[in-house]
């Protein structure tokens, strides 16, 4: 990366924490809602304005995440079998959840959902569970296998 870009990024960077941290104080120092004050219910004037910053940065991160690994993968396409491979297994994975997924909800709880959200629902969940499951046992693997080496 050149040391322009590089700068660049960087003064963006801070300009974004900046920012992030401007809504930040206000959130937390700024006026309430009026009504709202001194009660449990007590909402800062900013919080929408916030909520539309949140946005603004998970869109940031989200375009991020996707145009910087197909840069990558277009500079260097002998690593695009690596992440086709990686893409393949996420599929499975998220397959097999599907597969796997309920659409029943929960007898306890009274949800008003359909069918095919509280089956997204439960394909996401499994999905989290086997990845913190792979995450337990990769972590177990190392460290087990560091104490031999």
């Amino acid at each position: 990366m050149s040391n322009k870009l590089a700068r660049i990024i960087s003064i963006s960077l801070y300009v974004l924490m900046a920012v992030s941290v401007v809504f930040a104080l206000l959130f937390y120092m700024g006026n309430k809602v009026p009504g709202t004050e001194g009660t449990a219910f007590e909402e800062p004037k900013i919080t929408e304005n916030m909520m539309i910053w949140a946005y603004i940065l998970f869109g940031i991160a989200a375009i991020a995440a996707i145009i910087f690994p197909l840069i990558n993968l277009i500079k260097n396409p002998l690593n695009a079998k690596n992440f086709l491979i990686v893409l393949l297994i996420f599929i499975v994975i998220v397959g097999i959840s599907y597969l796997t997924a309920s659409s029943e909800p929960i007898s306890f709880l009274k949800v008003d959902a359909t069918e095919k959200t509280l089956k997204m629902v439960d394909t996401g969940l499994k999905v989290g569970w086997i990845f913190a499951a792979i995450a337990f046992v990769g972590i177990l693997f190392y460290e087990i296998a560091s104490i031999f080496r």
